[in-house]
């Protein structure tokens, strides 16, 4: 018991000294310079006039450049919109609608009734009956 005082002790006076004269208070790791600009967070100003964010992870720290506000991260003309839903209906037998999707564990399957499809569900539906009905003619 004497040595977890003793231990505990010196843990305290290391913890309350001050760091040595000249020694940097930024974490290693952070440019001289660097400011504080939220929990985890610092600022850097580069030579070149580029801001720098670095967020501290538990594997270090995190460095990418400052965007500037109002600017979007990825224009708008390479946004890909979605052609249509990501699921397709495979049989449509009496009340029930069974669909089909592909996921990176392989195809999913379900089914539901007609009456408790949402909106997405219905359009696709629609979409199969008449596909269905010109590939009929």
């Amino acid at each position: 018991m004497k040595h977890i005082a003793l231990i505990l002790g010196l843990m305290a006076c290391l913890a309350a000294a001050e760091p040595p004269k000249g020694a940097s208070k930024l974490p290693a790791g952070l440019p001289e310079g660097a400011e504080p600009a939220g929990d985890r967070t610092w600022r850097y100003k580069d030579k070149a006039g580029k801001t720098w964010i670095y967020i501290r992870t538990p594997f270090g720290f995190s460095k990418s450049q400052e965007k500037p506000s109002g600017v979007e991260s990825e224009p708008a003309a390479n946004k890909v919109e979605s052609a249509g839903p990501a699921f397709r209906i495979v049989s449509v037998k009496g009340d029930v609608v069974a669909f089909e999707r592909d996921s990176p564990f392989g195809k999913s399957k379900w089914t539901k009734k007609k009456s408790e499809l949402a909106g997405d569900e219905v359009a696709a539906l629609d979409q199969y009956q008449s596909t269905a009905r010109a590939g009929q003619k």
